[in-house]
């Protein structure tokens, strides 16, 4: 599946992120200069990822690049997250609730 970019002044539609199996939720940072995304594969196969994924987001926006594994789920799946003003992810998992700082410390 992918995850996709619409320009503001074309509409037009492009795919900038191409190589997930099911991207479940996307959130910036508050400076706008990186992209979380969610994967819930797992929900197609227990091999499948059950994380979240950094990207570094292109000069004008335009482009992402990266897509290193920022937080993998031990329990269940990440549904749904936030980040906070400092930077932080809340995100949840089946045991509860999960805060990750910016370096990826839970």
């Amino acid at each position: 599946c992918n995850v996709y970019r619409v320009d503001p002044e074309t509409g037009g539609v492009e795919a900038v992120i191409t190589d997930m199996i099911r991207p479940n939720g996307l959130a910036f940072s508050p400076d706008e200069s990186l992209l979380y995304v969610a994967d819930t594969g797992r929900t197609h196969g227990e091999k499948n990822p059950a994380h979240i994924r950094i990207f570094t987001v292109g000069k004008h926006g335009k482009k992402v690049s990266g897509g290193k594994v920022f937080a993998d789920c031990t329990a269940g799946l990440f549904d749904g997250f936030r980040l906070d003003s400092d930077g932080r992810i809340w995100t949840s998992a089946a045991d509860g609730i999960h805060c990750y700082d910016p370096d990826g410390t839970l």
